[in-house]
């Protein structure tokens, strides 16, 4: 696995980034997932859905997740009105990226749903949970994944932009969510 973080303050800076990504990608002997994680000062919805066009284009098969911050960490320092955009290359797990709005679905169903990915996955081995929402109930939706194998490792955080008492935004894939989880899972059997 290697890890590739960028601190960008256009978009138009992304194209560079990829670049210097596609060529690590290059000299590593085999790719089997791209993550690209992405956490940003404001939440700005089109320069995101950008930014997701543009790394889908050169990355289709990239698993896309982040989150509204204050305050980004890119090599142990912290960065403020940036974006952060790390890509991380994989060389044989899998992660797979994905949302849930618990505006369309309760926080419970919710943890039901990936609890059974989690259980017809046995080479789980972590979980990413980025939440959105200062009044989200999340306890039903970790009431149901803490089901899982104990050897999962759960770890996350709650999207902020600053505003206190403001809904953050989080996103995977194409989905921008302010009252939900986005969910990152690793999988692999090393």
């Amino acid at each position: 696995m290697k890890q590739i973080p960028f601190s960008i303050q256009k978009r138009q800076e992304l194209q560079d980034c990829i670049e210097k990504v596609k060529q690590e990608a290059r000299s590593m002997r085999r790719v089997s997932c791209v993550m690209v994680s992405i956490f940003m000062d404001t939440a700005n919805e089109r320069m995101l859905m950008e930014m997701q066009r543009t790394i889908s284009a050169s990355f289709p098969e990239a698993q896309i997740v982040g989150a509204v911050s204050m305050g980004e960490i890119v090599n142990g320092r912290l960065i403020e009105h940036n974006i952060v955009v790390n890509f991380t290359l994989f060389e044989c797990s899998e992660v797979r990226v994905m949302s849930y709005d618990f505006r369309q679905m309760s926080s419970e169903q919710a943890g039901k749903d990936l609890l059974a990915i989690l259980n017809a996955d046995k080479n789980v081995a972590a979980v990413e949970v980025i939440s959105a929402g200062f009044h989200l109930d999340i306890n039903p939706f970790f009431r149901e994944v803490s089901k899982s194998r104990e050897e999962i490792v759960f770890f996350g955080g709650l999207a902020d932009d600053g505003s206190l008492g403001q809904n953050g935004m989080v996103f995977a894939q194409n989905t921008n969510l302010r009252h939900g989880v986005a969910v990152a899972v690793f999988s692999g059997d090393k």
